[in-house]
């Protein structure tokens, strides 16, 4: 799990989402934008990465609409 932040920023390598342990937290980053805030399965706190709704795959949006909806 290290470097999970740089390898998904920087190296643009694909996240593995299978190891998505949680959803922590969301913030509206312009009107209708939201980002993420993610704990990832193995993974110390400062791991967790804060991923814009638009890279997360189409399967989860259900879940994180829900999740804005409690927020």
């Amino acid at each position: 799990m290290e470097g999970i932040k740089e390898n998904y920023y920087h190296g643009g390598q694909v996240v593995d989402w299978t190891r998505l342990k949680t959803v922590l937290d969301v913030r509206m980053v312009k009107k209708d934008r939201f980002e993420f805030l993610l704990s990832w399965t193995d993974a110390t706190v400062g791991d967790n990465t804060w991923v814009a709704e638009e890279h997360i795959p189409a399967r989860l949006h259900s879940y994180l609409k829900a999740f804005k909806k409690i927020t």
